[in-house]
Order: structure tokens, then sequence, then C-alpha cells
């Protein structure tokens, strides 16, 4: 800053010192000039008076200049005197800082020679507190055991006299179990060989009344029974509600269906059983898919021709007061749905024929 100052004032200086020489070099030129350059003259000095007044200004400056660069140097004094109290500080607090440091390291090898030496007292201490406690600590070790040990065998036997306890009842009741198990075992291989002796004999009695059922008249009077059966389930009494095996006089001769059926108002309706076993059992014996298939299609179609042969009948010709149709009873549901299954239209077949197919369910709902 004090040498902007000088700077400054320099060039302050110089700019009026030229001011000063030009107009100088003016007037003399002026003066040379004569009375002819009057009026340059006193332009001239117009000018000079100008120049003086900016020269009296730049002046003025120049001596703030000055004072503002004589502070700015008092300050820049001060500032040097602060700064060679800091650089002294410095310095000091540079010493006392590593003497500081030099202390530290001498307190922390003192400290780690001081650990290292009570490391190896405890050591010491400890190895001989060991040596001297240890056959103490093992006498009593041992003694401890030996009453543990003697407790736990005291408990040991009082839980084994306790768990007897408990286990002979239990005992006692699994060998009566036992023996129980034994008697119902020889008793189950007993029953089991009746059953088998039994159903050998079911067996022997099936195949002698499949053979029996394949024979016509055992067919027709099974058929029969049957029918009888479910007429008196249906709520209904012989010689009261139905009649077995009527004689009817016809164009034909004499006609003997195998039941008729006393309804309400007078009116009668004729029930014929028929049992087409033969095409059915074979079926149930066939030992494949489409040999049953076969066989129960000829079932239907011998349903189908028993239809026929009954509506060829026409029984209800030969009663004065009788619905025009025939019930035709199979005595069985199996021997019904094996037909409807094997032929759709045999129940439509039956109506158009005047011949109402039942089975023994039918049957009882069609009475009732």
């Amino acid at each position: 800053m004090e040498l902007s100052s000088i700077l400054i004032a320099a060039l302050v200086t110089a700019v009026v010192t030229a001011v000063v020489t030009a107009v100088v070099t003016a007037l003399i030129v002026r003066s040379l000039a004569g009375r002819a350059a009057a009026d340059a003259r006193a332009s001239l000095t117009g000018e000079l008076s100008v120049a003086v007044a900016r020269a009296d200004d730049a002046r003025a400056r120049l001596s703030e200049a000055e004072a503002t660069a004589a502070a700015r140097g008092e300050e820049v004094t001060t500032l040097q005197r602060r700064n060679a109290l800091l650089e002294r500080d410095a310095t000091w607090l540079s010493g006392e800082l590593a003497q500081e440091r030099q202390n530290l390291e001498a307190t922390r090898a003192l400290l780690e020679r001081t650990d290292a030496r009570l490391k190896d007292s405890f050591q010491a201490l400890a190895a001989e507190a060991l040596h001297a406690n240890r056959s103490a600590f093992l006498d009593l070790a041992r003694t401890s055991f030996e009453g543990f040990r003697a407790q736990a065998e005291m408990q040991d036997t009082a839980r084994h006299k306790a768990l007897d306890g408990l286990v002979q009842p239990i005992a006692e009741t699994l060998r009566q179990v036992d023996t129980r198990l034994h008697e119902t075992e020889r008793e189950r291989i007993d029953a089991y060989a009746r059953l088998a002796e039994q159903v050998t004999q079911l067996g022997s009695t099936a195949q002698m009344l499949s053979r029996a059922l394949r024979t016509p008249a055992v067919r027709g009077r099974w058929g029969e029974m049957q029918l009888r059966r479910v007429v008196e389930i249906a709520g209904m009494l012989l010689h009261c509600d139905f009649e077995e095996q009527p004689s009817l006089s016809g164009e034909d001769g004499r006609l003997r269906p195998d039941m008729i059926v006393h309804l309400p108002g007078g009116r009668q309706i004729v029930i014929d059983a028929k049992a087409p076993l033969e095409a059915f059992l074979d079926a149930q014996e066939a030992t494949d898919d489409e040999t049953r298939h076969a066989r129960l299609r000829l079932h239907a179609r011998h349903v189908r021709d028993h239809v026929d042969r009954l509506a060829s009948k026409a029984y209800w010709e030969q009663l004065g007061n009788s619905p025009e149709m025939v019930v035709m009873f199979l005595p069985g549901e199996t021997l019904f749905s094996a037909a409807l299954q094997n032929d759709l239209t045999l129940v439509e077949h039956g109506l158009q024929q005047r011949v109402v197919l039942a089975s023994p369910i039918t049957l009882i709902a069609l009475l009732t």
C-alpha cells in the first residue's frame, strides 16, 4: 500500500509539472506573438486559470493521498509488530509441544514396563495360588462328587421302586391283554375257517342256484314268488286285492296270467312275471368285456321278445273292466336296469305294445 501511494503521488506531480510547463510555454509563445495575439493571451489566461485550479485540486488530492498513505503505513507497522509477536509465540509453542511429546513417550514407555512387570507378578501369584489350592480343590470336588453320587443312587433307587409300583399293574394288565389277544386270535382263526367254509358252501349254493335258474320252470316259479312278495309288501291280500293264476277264456283258448290285481272302482289289471335270466347269467360269468356286453344286449333282446309275446295275448280284452294294458314284472332291479342300459327304447316300445315294464320298486310305487 505504501508503494501505491508513492506511485500515485509521483503521477500527480508529473501531471502538474506537465501542465505548468505547457502553460509557461504557451505564455512565452504568446508573449512573443505581440499584440496580435492579445485575444489569444486572454484565452490562454483563462486556460491558465483553469489549469491552476486543476493543479490546486490535484495538490489537495495528493495531500489526502499522502495522509491516507501515512495512515496505511502506521497500520502496516502495527501489523508487522503483531506478526513478530505471533511468530515468537509460535516458536515457543513448538518448543513446548516437542517437550510434551518427549514427556508422553517417556510416560508410555514407563507404563509398558510397569504393565509387563505386573503381568509377570500376576502370573507368578496365580501359579503359586493354583499350586497351593489344587489339592484342597480336588479334595473338595471328590467329597462333593461322592455326596452327589450317593444322593443320586438313593434317588435312582426310589425312582425304581416308584416305577415298579406303577409298572407292575400295567405289566399285569398287559399279560391279561396278551392272553386275551391270543384267545381272540384263536377265535378269529376259527371264525375265519368257518366263514371260508360258509363262503365255499355259498359258492356251491350260488352255482346250484345259477344252474337251477337256467331251467325255465324254476325261473318262472321264482318270478311268481317274487311277484307275490312285492304285491304283499304293497299291502295287498290274496283273494281280496289280487288273484294268482286265474283262468281266462279267449278266442285262442284258455289263458292263465300270473296275477290279476283288483283296482278301486271294480277295475282289474293283469300282471305277468317274466324272468329272462339265461343271457344275464352268461354275462355275469363272462371273463371279458366284449362277451359281457354281447350277452347283455342279448338279454335286452329277450326282454323285448317277452314284451311282444305278452302284448299278443291282449289280456285286457278278456276282462270286462280293465285298462288296455298289461304289466310285465321283472323280478330283479338288475334285470330291469341291464335291459334298459342296452336297449334305450325298451320302455317306449313296451308302451306302444300296451305293456308297462315294472321292477319290484316301480311295481310297489304303481300299486300304492
